[in-house]
């Protein structure tokens, strides 16, 4: 009996670890318009989704193909992403884009990015701008920017910002947020001319780092 238990312990164990193979997972992402294929990463990983409540498997991928722009190539880096269907089972679900560039078009510098976000900080800030009492650490490029060029004229980011901001005439709270940046530029060889800047909605970009009380009421803005 313990021997049929032990078993069915390795043919269940064996099952729910099986994974796709690098042929079948270059077939599933590769498409018309792919130059190359190349993985990222040596193995792949099983994790839990707790959007779809199913485990997955996830392969770190890198392809080069045509983009809309002719003579340009799209560099797209991300994960080839497997559901779990059961009996040892997956099911390609889809292709998570993490990042891409333009073969040829740098990003923009942090010095390009500040000059146009310190002609107009208030437009970084938004509404949050007005409420807040001290910029703790200025809007800087996040240590995982996510780069998404729309096209060769327009590319999204993500920065991140610390500040300390009213809740009450005599609270604040110190967050650290990130923001979603998009700039825009008439040419593809030309200077970046325009930027939006949304806050992320993500719990896990959004920091707080404690609340202060002033009984005498919040002190007056020093920025």
């Amino acid at each position: 009996m313990k021997t049929f238990f032990f078993i069915i312990a390795i043919l269940f164990s064996t099952s729910v670890f099986a994974q796709p193979s690098e042929a079948q997972i270059k077939k599933d992402v590769g498409n018309a318009g792919v130059i190359s294929f190349r993985f990222t990463k040596s193995t792949g990983t099983k994790q839990w989704n707790e959007d779809t409540k199913n485990w997955e498997y996830v392969r770190g991928v890198e392809v080069v193909r045509n983009s809309d722009f002719a003579g340009i190539k799209l560099i797209v880096a991300g994960d080839a992403v497997y559901q779990y269907t059961g009996g040892g089972g997956y099911s390609y679900w889809k292709f998570r884009t993490l990042s891409n560039k333009y073969e040829g078009i740098p990003n923009p510098t942090e010095t390009e990015i500040m000059t146009l976000i310190n002609a107009n900080p208030t437009q970084f800030f938004g509404g949050r701008y007005y409420r807040m009492v001290d910029l703790l650490e200025k809007p800087h490029i996040s240590d995982t920017p996510d780069w998404r060029w729309h096209k060769p004229t327009s590319v999204e980011f993500k920065m991140k910002a610390k500040y300390e901001t009213m809740l009450s005439n005599t609270e604040t709270e110190v967050i650290e947020q990130t923001f979603n940046v998009r700039l825009y530029r008439d040419d593809i060889k030309g200077s970046w001319l325009r930027y939006v800047s949304m806050p992320s909605n993500l719990a896990s970009e959004k920091k707080s780092f404690g609340k202060k009380t002033y009984s005498s009421g919040v002190p007056r803005k020093k920025i």
